[in-house]
């Protein structure tokens, strides 16, 4: 089953120049076969506006050891993502789409899906 979090973070020392002080909101996506996460940057006022974190996770990993261990590697995931964000840089993008973030069981050679799939509808994090 498909499940949304919405994660705010802001960087602490010693982060890079470019992103301390800042606030940045990661939207967590599960579907069957991994995770997908964006990130916003939430300015003054509210607005928010889309951001690229350049070098991101975008990850597969074989599957039976992402469904196995399914939830550890979510929190890794999460716990990358904002490694990358005090690191930087994180950009605006200018005319493309942010570049998307991604962790994800590989299928090659399951063609008709793994055999024991393991959804994480997020319910568990609060």
């Amino acid at each position: 089953m498909p499940g949304k979090k919405l994660i705010w973070f802001q960087p602490k020392p010693p982060a890079s120049n470019s992103t301390l002080g800042r606030t940045f909101e990661i939207s967590l996506h599960s579907d069957a076969v991994g995770y997908t996460a964006d990130v916003v940057e939430i300015l003054e006022g509210g607005a928010r506006r889309p951001v690229t974190v350049q070098f991101g996770p975008r990850i597969e990993i074989d599957a039976s050891s992402f469904f196995r261990m399914r939830l550890h590697y979510r929190g890794t995931f999460i716990a990358d993502i904002m490694q990358w964000i005090e690191r930087g840089p994180v950009s605006v993008p200018f005319l493309e789409a942010p570049l998307p973030m991604f962790l994800r069981a590989n299928l090659t050679g399951w063609p008709d899906g793994h055999p024991l799939p393991i959804d994480d509808d997020l319910s568990d994090w609060e």
